[in-house]
């Protein structure tokens, strides 16, 4: 029997999806250890893998017969593939040395050397624009900044405070990544997952019945919480019960990268 030619573009376009994810799928399970340390130096020195997944998406867009969470799950992927690319291509990103000369009674020089601060997202410019404002990431032949495609499309359409917890934020104080890709069979469940595992991290939030530091996260996007009500958000994945009108304070965000370097 002779397969119908629209059955076999279907099953190879469906092959090719999956080959391309893959190939993402090998670089997280390569280069991210357990504690969701990312090993940036061997990506960029390896980089294969990543640009043909970057390549697949710059011609991908997704189609409207999609399900949510296949929507979700590209998007999501797409922000974390690209945050990675824009450090391998700045990697270290290290803020430049601020040099100091001073002369001596002698009449010799020494230079008192300030900023060594360790690697950082934040100190990434490109054109004039930090990392989320500069304009390279290509989906679907359209070139977004980091942030358009984190507030334009991922917040703005998908409505869950959970994906805060599944992008990467490229520092200490974000999330734990994980070293698979997201999917559409896998999201619900890996958000709901790394949602409480980054609220009942002391590191990232120090919980009790009625005093609470939490991540800067809830700070800088309150809507994203129950529509502000984060307490109760909260309680939903704490082990210790948050009580009523406790008052919030928001911990200082380590910006250093999450570099397992």
């Amino acid at each position: 029997m002779k397969i119908p030619l629209f059955i076999i573009l279907f099953i190879t376009s469906i092959n090719t999806i999956y080959s391309q994810i893959e190939n993402y799928n090998s670089v997280l399970k390569e280069n991210v250890d357990t504690n969701g340390r990312i090993n940036y130096k061997n990506i960029a020195e390896n980089p294969s893998n990543l640009n043909i997944y970057l390549d697949y998406l710059s011609k991908t867009s997704p189609s409207d017969d999609w399900s949510l969470n296949k929507k979700k799950a590209f998007w999501l992927n797409a922000y974390n593939a690209y945050t990675i690319k824009i450090i391998i291509d700045n990697y270290p990103p290290k803020k430049k040395l601020d040099i100091t000369e001073k002369q001596n009674s002698n009449n010799s020089m020494s230079f008192v050397i300030t900023n060594t601060t360790g690697n950082s997202i934040t100190y990434i410019k490109k054109n004039g624009k930090d990392a989320w404002n500069y304009r390279f990431a290509e989906v679907g032949n359209k070139v977004y900044t980091l942030n358009e495609i984190e507030h334009g499309i991922i917040r703005k359409h998908f409505n869950d405070g959970r994906i805060h917890f599944g992008l990467n934020a490229a520092s200490y104080s974000g999330p734990k990544f994980m070293n698979f890709t997201f999917t559409e069979q896998n999201i619900e469940k890996t958000l709901e997952k790394l949602t409480q595992s980054f609220i009942n991290d002391i590191s990232k939030n120090k919980i009790s019945n009625t005093e609470i530091e939490i991540s800067k996260v809830f700070e800088w996007y309150p809507e994203d919480f129950n529509m502000g009500d984060i307490i109760t958000f909260i309680n939903q994945y704490s082990e210790v019960k948050i009580l009523p009108n406790t008052k919030v304070k928001y911990m200082n965000y380590n910006w250093k990268l999450n570099d397992n370097k």
